[in-house]
């Protein structure tokens, strides 16, 4: 009796070594196609919300860009702190924006503490120079963690960079729930799949039993697809069918949760759309709304209103900055007897033309508005009195060379304009002595026999200081 109970016990000893690894090894599979699952499910949200940070940045751009280009330092930062509120935020998952300019310095924050702050680390240094958007994922100790995403602010040249932080909380606590989920199923089917296993093994035959090993490790690899070849109606070949169905089961599943996540990613990037849909049509709306209020309606041009506001804000930024620009004061010459002979239809018409060369002529940095009748201004941005000079008298020749309603009517048989000039620093430092001083060579310009570009002078400057 001793040997049948020691060929019992290593039977026994052997069963149960081949049921503690095969347990193992379908454990393991389960976990391992589960972990991948939760890293595809983790990058393809993270993907996601970069998907919505860069339409974002691209909605946010464009405003923060027309803002930073005209000088509108309080646009600006009013557009900052209407998406900093804490419904919009909320909404969209953001936990700060600014805004760095050239130098890499703050120029506009969500926290207003931040602002003039000089912002150090990799990415911000990798923000500074790149000419797309970029991301970083940042691990804040005891928070969740943020992805940061930055965009050049571009509007011909590039004024700034805009810094978007997005708050990963949801997509953390989304994911806890997944990984929970996953894990409770992969041990529930690993378990059920051990017992199967045990109930099973009546035998222990070493050879199909090493080819069942070998095949539950390809499955452990990932090789979801590889099935045992089974024969028979035997406990082995039972052993092996369920094993093949223990392994569709899990590749049907890991499918499952595939199809699932990419649900979830097409849901995540539809809404993302809508809400840029959304943006865009609120940013178009604001932006009519500005320029009705800043345009002159029969030229199309800015209007008085928002040439006096520019030229103030020019003014304080260039003395802070020692930045020079260059003023034109514009007027037609004999409009009046051209309006007298042909009316103001036909007046209007010359002055709309006027506009149009305007545009063609000057660059899209400079402002240029109807100041009132048939003068007109413009703000040349970074521009000294000798490029203000060249300037004028291109617009001067341009409007000499060009072809208007009954233009061979007038004086000098074509329409022309008188240009007056001035600089600041040099001819003025505060708005109305500007003015004065470009209105001043402007009324030179027409006593000298018009159709002629006239720069104010050193002494028309002191008038005027």
């Amino acid at each position: 009796m001793a040997p049948e109970r020691q060929a019992r016990a290593a039977s026994m000893g052997l069963r149960a070594k081949i049921i503690l690894v095969v347990s193992l090894v379908v454990a393991l599979s389960f976990l391992g196609a589960s972990m991948l699952t939760v890293r595809q499910s983790e990058q393809l949200m993270l993907d996601a919300v970069k998907v919505r940070g860069r339409a974002l940045l691209e909605a946010m751009a464009s405003p923060c860009a027309i803002g930073m280009a005209n000088g509108d330092f309080e646009s600006v930062d009013n557009y900052l702190g209407q998406v900093s509120e804490a419904h919009v935020a909320s909404a969209l998952g953001i936990e700060h924006v600014l805004i760095l300019d050239e130098r890499g310095r703050v120029y506009s924050h969500s926290d207003p503490t931040q602002f003039g702050t000089t912002p150090v680390g990799p990415f911000y240094a990798r923000a500074l120079r790149a000419q797309g958007p970029t991301f970083h994922r940042l691990e804040l100790p005891g928070r969740a963690p943020l992805l940061e995403a930055a965009a050049p602010i571009m509007a011909g040249v590039r004024w700034g960079t805009l810094v978007v932080g997005f708050s990963l909380a949801r997509e953390e606590a989304t994911m806890a729930r997944v990984r929970q989920r996953v894990l409770v199923t992969a041990l529930g089917l690993a378990g059920a799949s051990a017992l199967v296993v045990f109930l099973l093994l009546t035998f222990a035959v070493l050879a199909p039993l090493q080819r069942l090993a070998g095949a539950a490790e390809a499955l452990a690899r990932g090789e979801l697809e590889r099935r045992l070849r089974v024969n028979g109606r035997d406990e082995l070949a039972q052993l092996g069918r369920r094993f093949n169905h223990m392994a569709e089961e899990l590749s049907a599943h890991t499918y499952d949760l595939e199809n699932r996540v990419r649900e979830r990613a097409r849901d995540l990037i539809k809404k993302n759309e809508e809400l840029s849909q959304v943006n865009q049509q609120l940013a178009e709306a604001v932006g009519l709304l500005e320029k009705l209020a800043i345009t002159d309606g029969l030229t199309g041009l800015y209007n008085r209103r928002r040439f006096e506001e520019a030229l103030l804000q020019e003014i304080r930024r260039n003395l802070r900055r020692e930045h020079p620009f260059g003023l034109l004061m514009i007027d037609v010459d004999h409009f009046k007897d051209y309006n007298d002979a042909h009316g103001h239809q036909a007046g209007d018409e010359v002055l709309r033309r006027l506009a149009q060369l305007f545009h063609q002529t000057f660059r899209t940095l400079d402002l240029v508005a109807r100041y009132g009748g048939e003068e007109f201004v413009v703000l040349l941005l970074e521009t000294e009195l000798p490029g203000a000079r060249v300037a004028a008298e291109k617009i001067r020749a341009a409007v000499a060379g060009a072809l208007f309603p009954f233009g061979g009517d007038q004086p000098s048989g074509r329409v022309t304009i008188s240009v007056g000039v001035a600089a600041f620093p040099e001819h003025a430092q505060e708005p109305e002595g500007m003015v004065a001083a470009a209105d001043q060579a402007l009324y030179a310009a027409k006593h000298q026999g018009r159709n002629r570009v006239v720069a104010a002078t050193r002494q028309e400057a002191g008038k005027h200081a």
